[in-house]
């Protein structure tokens, strides 16, 4: 199936403690960020979920912060622009069975 090869953003990272309020609800920042990043993104493609696998690439300015944290709201992004479930119980399953 012919999909998304590379894509490049030029879209400065946030991390999950500027996405959210100190709970559970977004962010004035997660919102910009939101769109800034659904607009940048292709449009609709139709992707192999059972074959997908995402390489991030982040220019950050400090050596010591945690990458997960710049991940979790792209990836979230990119979930809801493609309409990919990303439940971790579905991901690690995949991930074992694929790892043999």
């Amino acid at each position: 199936m012919e999909g998304i090869r590379d894509i490049k953003l030029n879209i400065k990272p946030i991390s999950v403690n500027k996405c959210y309020n100190g709970q559970r609800t977004k962010s004035k920042a997660y919102y910009a960020y939101e769109k800034e990043m659904l607009l940048s993104l292709p449009p609709s493609y139709q992707i192999d979920t059972d074959d997908l696998g995402i390489y991030y690439e982040f220019g950050v300015s400090s050596k010591g912060g945690d990458v997960d944290n710049l991940i979790k709201c792209c990836q979230d992004c990119i979930c809801k622009k493609y309409g990919i479930n990303d439940n971790i119980k579905r991901f690690f399953n995949k991930l074992w069975k694929n790892s043999y």
